[in-house]
């Protein structure tokens, strides 16, 4: 810690000779604890309800709820009347990934190549699991026009590597009436992680969510379909995953925001109207509250890096997850507690502190600006 620390206020007093980190802000103890790696994360979901990329007519990649390309196959088993473990089918390289529209009526349409001549459209099992929009399945056959999920099993490919890796967290599976479904998560060397997550046998027509862990590093996703019976079929919806930010922008410690003030010399645009805008309920602007003197009073410590946050934030630079979490903890505690009278511990302002003075000084987030 005392290497972080020295480092926090070395930045400071190479920006400003007028400022100095105090003893009270060198008594921060979070600086050791937040990774310089980490990355801002954001939450998104594949819902299969909006562009969609098809080759030869099957789906090859999808866009997320959030605007992220994500690639998508789907494979089949051959059917083998005497299914048997030694003899389970072989399965095809073509892609029969296709979308099945939860949201539709099944209707009979034209099929040559089966009896009757007729196929019904919208596999009636699926259309009574869900009322979600588009499901991905695997499609019986050629026709791409007619979504109908193959029944004799398969593989559902989803890969993330265009994102590089993703925290998986959920999905929808949908009508799964086999034992033997489950799914298999790999990271960015095509090495499983974990073992294999089964999906119960929740019944014909079923819905069920499909808890995926939080499972961090994943690059790719495999849905495997009824591997212990001639049988395997279902739709996967609404799978949810956290991907990372690309960082934008960077840092600048409290003491450049101070000294780059409106009316000084070298002021920062950035500043704006917030050099006069009273800080929350103290008696003190955002500007003047850097002229006050913590004396270990936790409250100032924080509301300096807080500031300086504020700041940064304006100026374009990102901000991971964690430091996040403690910008938001902050502005709520500043909007319910005055300088002389708080319901929160100093350890906990503090620890709030060194979180912001790490981000501020580059130590996390985009990096200190050069």
């Amino acid at each position: 810690m005392k290497a972080n620390l020295f480092k926090s206020c070395f930045l400071a007093a190479a920006v400003s000779l007028f400022y100095a980190c105090s003893p009270e802000e060198q008594s921060i103890k979070e600086l050791d604890k937040i990774s310089s790696s980490e990355k801002a994360m954001t939450s998104d979901m594949l819902s299969f309800d909006y562009g969609v990329t098809r080759v030869s007519n099957f789906v090859t990649a999808a866009t997320s709820d959030g605007g992220a390309i994500i690639g998508i196959r789907g494979i089949q088993r051959s059917f083998v009347p005497n299914w048997s473990p030694a003899n389970p089918g072989e399965y095809s390289a073509e892609n029969r990934a296709n979308l099945f529209n939860t949201n539709n009526k099944p209707v009979s349409v034209p099929d040559a190549s089966i009896p009757g001549g007729s196929r019904i459209s919208d596999d009636g099992d699926l259309d009574a699991a869900s009322n979600t929009g588009n499901a991905l399945i695997i499609n019986h056959n050629s026709r791409y026009d007619v979504p109908d999920d193959w029944a004799w099993g398969g593989v559902m490919y989803v890969d993330f590597s265009s994102l590089g890796t993703v925290t998986l967290k959920n999905l929808v599976f949908l009508d799964n009436e086999e034992d033997g479904t489950f799914i298999k998560l790999f990271n960015a060397s095509n090495m499983q992680i974990g073992t294999n997550i089964p999906v119960p046998n929740a019944g014909n027509a079923s819905s069920q969510v499909v808890d995926l862990k939080n499972t961090p590093g994943v690059a790719r996703m495999e849905v495997h379909l009824g591997t212990t019976s001639v049988n395997g079929s279902g739709a996967i919806d609404n799978i949810n995953f956290d991907r990372e930010i690309p960082e934008t922008g960077c840092t600048k410690t409290q003491g450049y925001w101070k000294n780059h003030a409106p009316g000084s010399k070298k002021a920062d645009p950035n500043w704006g109207n917030l050099a006069t805008t009273q800080f929350f309920s103290s008696s003190e602007t955002y500007l003047s509250i850097f002229d006050v003197q913590p004396r270990g009073n936790a409250y100032y410590i924080l509301a300096h890096q807080y500031v300086a946050a504020t700041l940064n934030l304006k100026s374009g630079a990102s901000m991971p997850t964690s430091v996040m979490t403690a910008y938001n903890n902050a502005t709520n505690f500043f909007k319910n507690n005055m300088p002389t009278q708080t319901a929160v511990s100093k350890d906990q302002l503090t620890q709030w502190a060194g979180i912001l003075d790490a981000y501020n000084n580059g130590v996390t987030g985009p990096g200190h600006c050069d």
